[in-house]
């Protein structure tokens, strides 16, 4: 008999309950701890059908009294996975003109890279300036693989505790880790915005779903954008991806937890 996600997690954390419970402790504190930790990014893993009957299993275990607990546990999580879905046009001329002011920020999600020679999953945390940016990648359980930070003047790359700089970050990811990263340009990219030599495609909404990266001396890319998501009353892509025309086996996928503006 195959056994779903959702019974495993129902279980797991109901015998987790159980054990606190017989100690004579209240389960209480430890169903607010699962409220916590059901982030949502990790709710975002799950489908509905699954959260559904994740807390339908916890609901017909626990005992009436923790019921209002598990019901106040499902809003939650629906309220985090909740996104609000495009019903009608924007102007595009606005919106990038809106992407461009958008000058302060800080990104968390997912970054996978793929080559002909390797490939490289990390949680990705990216902090953008004005004319600087922080980013950092680490693996699941926090090690860190790589912290660059970048201005106007130059680069410096950590990896292995060792600092490395250069003038250009593209050149210096390269040359450090193998990797074909245009860190140069994702600060632009992330947000679905367009330079006025990239080839653009739009969706039926006025949002960019597809671009053709133009410039001299650089790596051409082309990108999909989707998942857009309205962010403090901005359309925000949240999953871009990166194909090197020159070289289709060189992949990058960006999927974004969560966008906040910083000030």
């Amino acid at each position: 008999m195959r056994v779903n996600r959702a019974t495993l997690l129902g279980a797991a954390l109901y015998a987790k309950a159980k054990t606190i419970e017989s100690s004579g402790a209240s389960v209480f504190p430890y169903i607010c701890i699962i409220q916590f930790n059901f982030s949502c990014f990790f709710i975002k893993c799950l489908d509905k059908r699954i959260k559904h009957q994740l807390i339908h299993n916890l609901v017909l275990c626990m005992k009436p009294i923790y019921v209002v607990t598990a019901c106040l546990l499902l809003l939650v999580l629906s309220g985090c996975v909740t996104s609000t879905k495009i019903n009608q046009s924007i102007n595009s001329e606005r919106h990038q003109q809106q992407l461009s002011n958008l000058t302060n920020w800080k990104i968390k999600g997912r970054l996978a890279f793929k080559s002909e020679e390797e490939k490289v999953s990390a949680y990705m945390n990216w902090q953008q300036g004005t004319n600087q940016f922080d980013l950092q990648l680490n693996t699941f359980i926090g090690t860190n693989i790589l912290k660059m930070q970048s201005d106007d003047n130059y680069t410096s790359l950590e990896v292995d505790d060792q600092t490395y700089t250069d003038t250009d970050a593209n050149r210096l990811i390269f040359r450090v880790t193998g990797w074909n990263i245009p860190v140069e340009k994702l600060g632009l990219w992330v947000k679905g915005q367009h330079t006025e030599k990239d080839n653009v495609v739009y969706d039926e909404f006025g949002l960019v779903s597809q671009l053709e990266a133009k410039c001299r001396e650089c790596v051409p890319w082309t990108l999909t954008f989707s998942d857009y998501q309205k962010v403090e009353g901005l359309w925000l892509p949240h999953l871009i991806q990166l194909t090197n025309t020159q070289n289709v086996a060189n992949q990058i996928k960006i999927k974004i937890s969560s966008w906040q503006k910083m000030q």
